[in-house]
């Protein structure tokens, strides 16, 4: 029928088992977002989704549809700007392991070297997502786009809180807590920054994963718009979406237009092995306290830090091959204090 809602005609492809076109995807996504599917449609959608192939089209299709809703946040007319990083995880990892936010800190770490981080990312529903921890430190969460901007631009990092950049995707937030499953928008977090980021340090819940947003991360900076794109994504042998300090990691580098692979370790970076059970996560404060004492540097002389203190180091060295720069020891508590201040004060 005239003028029909792409989403019925989804659903009636994939009860028959077709495949869906790029097309298809994005403008279903559209009217999901928009709120032009019924909830019905929408949960029903999700569901058969699932049990189709997740392929770099389909995650493209779907994460340029939430990008399209976003509140922009353009950073890069900022003077002499040339590349922007993002340090961030899918979640959902095997491991079952909370662990220490350590992409988070080593985004700091990065910042305080001089490299522009924008941190895209949310609160957690286990123990201490980026946002909680952010917030644990004392900075402020509600930043709008143009504040963001500033922030970049005097101490080098920002966080952007994913909920205040996709306020569309209150359409399904309930659809999805009644599904009680993940979907593919657990999935698309790390694809939708709003700033765009050319270099990506990117942990992947799942090995099956990784090629996956390789390939998507290509496409996305095909038309190199934004920069020479760069990413390390990372999945661990014992499961997690991070670089493990506890046992060997495998790679996969996006690099001048390519994609290659590689194995990587604690020794890689010159640094002894640790029990994932000597960085676990604790709550939001108790997260900030480690990494305030950690920052007062007492991380290399008291034996409960050194774990979590080597675990940020790996991470924050891989971050900062991406944009060619070494780490800078004694700038990043100074760049963690102002950045939480500023936040705070910025108009």
């Amino acid at each position: 029928m005239s003028g029909e809602l792409a989403i019925r005609q989804a659903l009636k492809d994939q009860f028959n088992r077709k495949t869906l076109s790029a097309q298809q995807i994005s403008d279903v996504f559209k009217e999901i977002i928009s709120g032009q599917a019924t909830p019905a449609q929408t949960g029903a959608f999700l569901t058969a989704l699932q049990f189709s192939p997740l392929t770099s089209e389909v995650m493209f299709s779907a994460a340029s549809a939430m990008s399209s809703f976003a509140v922009p946040c353009d950073v890069r007319p900022l003077e002499g700007l040339r590349d922007v990083l993002d340090i961030v995880g899918t979640g959902g990892d095997l491991s079952g392991f909370p662990t220490f936010n350590a992409s988070t800190a080593a985004a700091t770490v990065v910042a305080a070297c001089g490299v522009k981080v924008a941190k895209h990312g949310n609160r957690s529903s286990g123990r201490c997502g980026s946002a909680d921890f952010i917030e644990a430190l004392g900075a402020k969460m509600d930043l709008k786009s143009e504040q963001v901007v500033k922030i970049v631009d005097t101490v080098n990092f920002s966080f952007l809180f994913a909920q205040n950049f996709h306020p569309c995707m209150g359409a399904v937030a309930s659809i999805r807590r009644e599904l009680g499953v993940r979907t593919i928008f657990n999935w698309l977090g790390p694809l939708i920054n709003p700033v765009k980021p050319n270099r990506m340090l990117l942990g992947v819940g799942t090995p099956d994963l990784g090629r996956l947003y390789a390939e998507v991360f290509l496409q996305q900076h095909s038309e190199g718009k934004h920069g020479e794109a760069r990413a390390f994504i990372v999945h661990s042998d014992d499961g997690m979406d991070e670089i493990s300090p506890a046992a060997g990691t495998h790679a996969w580098i996006v690099q001048d237009g390519n994609i290659t692979e590689t194995d990587i370790s604690p020794e890689t970076f010159g640094l002894p092995r640790h029990p994932l059970t000597s960085v676990e996560s604790g709550t939001p404060p108790q997260n900030a306290a480690t990494f305030r004492r950690i920052l007062a540097g007492e991380g290399e002389s008291d034996p409960t830090l050194r774990p979590v203190l080597d675990f940020i180091l790996m991470n924050s060295a891989v971050a900062l091959w991406l944009v060619g720069k070494a780490i800078s020891s004694g700038a990043v508590r100074t760049l963690v204090e102002k950045y939480i201040q500023f936040s705070n004060t910025v108009q």
